[in-house]
């Protein structure tokens, strides 16, 4: 008996280190294409001057598309208490079309399923002067329906 529950322990401990720690290969290359292709289209729409009904519409396909059920939840309650006024996605740093190429996806090898996107983001400061901030952000992935 004690034999059965040391395999199954090993076989157990074996595919939590596959699912954890397996995004070093292929299926991290395709989590930071995906990652990347959300923040550029994320922020395409909002530099686009969409309609305001439009821009919600386009902004919560993506999230359909990118964002697990529960962050969906959490962004449509943030959408009606504020409207438009907050994007907790970019926490209000996102970047207009000439940075686009700005945005970079890196795996955190601190956490499994972690990983940075980093852009330059262009800003106004209170003396009307332009300046460029880097904006990092820390997005941790979730696995959801086996995806």
């Amino acid at each position: 008996m004690k034999k059965i529950g040391l395999i199954f322990l090993c076989s157990t401990f074996t595919c939590y280190l596959k699912y954890a720690y397996g995004q070093t290969g292929y299926e991290d290359q395709i989590i930071r294409k995906n990652l990347k292709r959300f923040y550029v289209e994320h922020n395409k729409a909002w530099s686009s001057k969409l309609p305001y009904q439009t821009l919600i519409k386009k902004l919560d396909s993506l999230q359909m598309i990118y964002c697990s059920a529960a962050y969906r939840v959490q962004l449509k309650k943030e959408l009606r208490l504020g409207g438009l006024d907050h994007d907790l996605i970019t926490r209000d740093l996102g970047t207009d079309l000439s940075h686009l190429k700005t945005i970079e996806v890196k795996k955190d090898s601190s956490k499994p399923l972690a990983y940075i996107v980093s852009f330059i983001s262009p800003m106004t400061t209170a003396a009307n002067k332009a300046v460029e901030q880097k904006v990092v952000l820390h997005i941790y992935m979730k696995r959801e329906n086996d995806r």
